[in-house]
């Protein structure tokens, strides 16, 4: 593919990302371009304003801290699993963070235009979180057949939920039922 016509393909995907508050340097790692282009097109995409700096995320446990997290990093990481059927790694990120967005928007009545947010902190969990969850969630084995992450996706053993768990977590109850079976029974 010519460089032009590269361009001109990933253009769409790289204005989406900036968007979604994706930051220069993960929209320029995803798309392949500069990070200069990455931080004009930032700018482009959100009236002027600068991409979002400081330090990645880099704690797996902030992913399984609350049930809200645990749900939704679930529910991140099965939407990407599907969007890989049909898009390189990168773009299914992309794909499937769109879509995540406009679910966990809440708005609705309205589901065209609902990923996009003002600011990176109006996302329950930003693209960088999200980037870095499908980074290190993924199923590469050691030499031993053991996962390397220590995240896995689990059904939940009482009602069949799928959530995000940590791999010494023995327990295979989703938040909800924990709670159900920790409160007390009304007498009758």
């Amino acid at each position: 593919m010519k460089a032009t016509d590269r361009a001109r393909y990933q253009y769409p995907w790289a204005l989406a990302l900036a968007k979604m508050k994706a930051r220069a340097c993960t929209i320029s790692q995803i798309v392949n371009t500069t990070e200069a282009e990455a931080r004009a097109l930032y700018k482009e995409a959100n009236h002027g304003k600068s991409s979002p700096s400081g330090q990645q995320p880099v704690d797996i446990a902030w992913y399984t801290l609350t049930p809200e997290r645990r749900f939704q990093s679930a529910l991140l990481l099965v939407m990407y699993e599907r969007a890989c059927r049909s898009y390189p790694p990168g773009l299914a990120l992309t794909h499937a963070y769109y879509h995540f967005s406009c679910i966990t928007s809440g708005e609705w009545e309205d589901p065209y235009g609902t990923a996009f947010r003002d600011s990176e902190k109006d996302y329950q969990l930003n693209f960088a979180r999200a980037n870095y969850l499908v980074k290190i969630y993924d199923d590469q084995k050691d030499l031993y057949g053991a996962r390397k992450s220590q995240l896995q996706l689990v059904k939940c053993r009482v009602c069949g939920t799928i959530i995000l768990s940590q791999s010494d977590d023995a327990d295979h109850r989703c938040p909800i039922c924990i709670k159900s079976k920790d409160k007390p029974k009304k007498a009758e």
